[in-house]
């Protein structure tokens, strides 16, 4: 679940947070191998 908003001052932008969320959807467009249908239709079936 990610935060809405805080009532706490922030001065800097949340960028590693920014970066683990863009590595984890580059990590599963690759083993999804980018949506080839064979790729994406196995795992699917095998994985759930």
């Amino acid at each position: 679940m990610f935060p809405i908003r805080d009532d706490n001052p922030h001065f800097l932008t949340p960028l590693v947070t920014v970066l683990l969320i863009g590595a984890n959807g580059l990590a599963w467009f690759g083993l999804q191998g980018l949506g080839s249908e064979p790729l994406l239709s196995r795992s699917v079936c095998t994985l759930g």
